[in-house]
């Protein structure tokens, strides 16, 4: 302990001798930001990327059963819980570099700071994933508009294999926008053997990040917006027309509309919370945050995380909403998981029965 204090001493001492206005007080706010987030990363993101690992992988196994076998959705449903679960793999893989892996090991580093190729198709990758998740709940939002305004026309209009084409086109499309992130981002030397992966200049940065903001949250807000809104306009007239001719009502009606309302808006809602924020803070930063002092980087810092940790989220809490506001995803969920305890407790019974009655038969032989 006193060979910390005393390193810790000389290290003040060297900063004071070398910039006699510097200001303690910021060293020590700055020192507390940092610990702040470091802590913040610690033990929040583990929890996030579990639970994004978890709800994902239940999405994908009740989505799978025969309950869903006929769901026009189910194809879409899982190819979200698909990018959800590697964008996942993405920010564990960072986690355990920074957190868990002891130092001097294979893979203490950032996953993107390992070679030239890893880089680039980390980013790539990265941002390919995120734009697609995106624009995959603007097609479900597009598929159920038309479920909500044509219910006879909509198997010849958007049928479950035109709307995997569209996604595959949409994906094809995605693959080509983000092509140029191969061309604009480098793997610069920061130091004595370390290295870093950012864009070739802050002007191609400043770009692809107005370009992400686009991408990412006002071109998917602006279209989930007019689409969920005329959804629940469409809905709520089904129902005053539902009412007028028969005035008692359906209450199996009422429940579905409040239950696809609510998820409708919380997906919605959520997303958009989670992930402009962080697009944001990637355009202003730059400016915001430009600066050497050190409270200035480690404001810079404690905002990235939060904002961060944000994004995660958005990832990790769809199972949450299936589950929730959706009756048919609870049901099949209980009857996958469920159903399986009641059969395996029914197939024990049955043996145990059936030794009884075995032994019963030899004891009266």
């Amino acid at each position: 302990m006193t060979e910390m204090t005393t390193a810790m001493d000389q290290l003040v001492t060297d900063l004071y001798d070398y910039n006699y206005d510097f200001d303690f007080d910021n060293f020590n706010k700055a020192m507390e930001l940092f610990d702040f987030a470091d802590n913040f990363n610690i033990y929040c993101k583990p929890i996030l990327i579990i639970i994004c690992f978890i709800g994902n992988g239940l999405s994908l196994v009740v989505l799978n059963s025969k309950d869903f076998k006929d769901f026009p959705q189910k194809h879409l449903l899982t190819i979200i819980a698909l990018l959800d679960i590697s964008v996942a793999i993405i920010f564990g893989r960072n986690y355990l570099s920074l957190y868990v892996v002891p130092k001097g090991t294979s893979v203490d580093m950032l996953v993107h700071d390992v070679s030239p190729a890893v880089c680039k198709s980390y980013l790539y990758f990265l941002y390919l994933t995120t734009h697609l998740s995106a624009w995959t709940i603007v097609l479900l939002t597009l598929e159920r508009f038309f479920v909500t305004w044509f219910p006879l026309r909509f198997r010849d209009i958007l049928s479950s294999k035109r709307t995997l084409l569209v996604w595959v086109v949409m994906a094809l499309t995605f693959i080509l926008i983000e092509l140029p992130l191969v061309f604009i981002i480098d793997y610069y030397p920061e130091g004595h053997s370390v290295f870093t992966c950012d864009f070739i200049s802050p002007t191609w940065s400043k770009m692809w990040d107005y370009l992400d903001l686009v991408l990412m949250c006002i071109g998917p807000f602006l279209i989930l917006t007019v689409l969920d809104s005329l959804i629940i306009y469409k809905l709520h007239a089904n129902k005053r027309e539902m009412s007028a001719m028969n005035s008692s009502g359906s209450k199996s009606n009422d429940d579905k509309l409040r239950g696809l309302t609510a998820m409708m808006l919380s997906i919605c809602l959520v997303f958009i919370f989670t992930t402009t924020p962080l697009a944001i803070y990637n355009i202003g930063s730059k400016s915001w945050f430009a600066s050497d002092d050190i409270l200035v980087m480690a404001t810079d810092f404690k905002q990235f995380t939060i904002l961060d940790n944000l994004y995660v989220l958005n990832h990790s809490v769809n199972f949450i909403f299936y589950f929730a506001v959706g009756p048919r995803f609870r049901e099949a969920f209980l009857n996958v998981f469920c159903g399986c305890m009641r059969r395996n407790h029914l197939q024990g019974s049955q043996q145990t029965a059936s030794t009884g009655l075995s032994k019963n038969q030899s004891i009266k032989k």
